[in-house]
Order: structure tokens, then C-alpha cells, then sequence
């Protein structure tokens, strides 16, 4: 991670304000730094294929050597939530251990 925020701070100062680029500018940045992708599993703790499918993902990216997985591992920050609602999660209920939900 931190050489991505190397590489980011690199190209321009950070805070960076995105509507001031060029189009060239902008191509030049976004093929120069990572794709980020973020991964939101279950939002609903009685809806567990999301955070199970997101678990296994991570187990794929982890275990595998082939390149497609490493094409991912070396191009891609990825940030992963497998379950937004875990107290739900553990209850098999929509609602959290606060009474939140639905």
C-alpha cells in the first residue's frame, strides 16, 4: 500500500484536485497508479452468500499462481468488506446487536 500512495503523491500533490487535469493529464495518471476496486460482500447478516463469495475471492487471489490471479495481485489495491453487518452475520438477522436494520 505504501508504494501505491508513493506512486500517487509522485505524479501530483496530494490533496489532488481531479477537475483541474488535462484529459491528457488525467489519461497519464490513471495508467500510471493502480485500479482500486472495493468489495462490498453481505449487507444483510441473513444474506451470507455475498460474504462467503468474497471470503472465497480473497482465498483464490491468495492460493493461486496462474496469471490471472497475479495479473489481478500486481495491478489492482483491493479492498475487500466481507460482511457489513457481522453482529447480523452471527445472528442470522438483518438487525445488528444494536437493534439496527431493515
Amino acid at each position: 500500500m505504501s508504494n501505491f500512495l508513493c506512486l500517487v503523491s509522485f505524479h501530483s500533490p496530494l490533496p489532488l484536485d481531479l477537475q483541474s487535469l488535462t484529459p491528457a493529464e488525467a489519461m497519464a495518471l490513471a495508467a500510471s497508479t493502480p485500479a482500486v476496486a472495493w468489495v462490498a460482500g453481505s449487507v444483510h447478516g441473513n444474506e451470507p452468500s455475498g460474504c462467503d463469495a468474497s471470503i472465497q475471492m480473497l482465498y483464490e487471489l491468495a492460493s493461486r499462481s496462474d496469471a490471472q490471479a497475479q495479473e489481478i495481485l500486481n495491478n489492482v489495491v483491493l479492498f475487500v468488506l466481507p460482511s457489513q453487518n457481522p453482529d447480523g452475520r452471527a445472528a442470522n438477522t438483518r438487525r445488528n446487536a444494536n437493534g439496527f436494520g431493515e
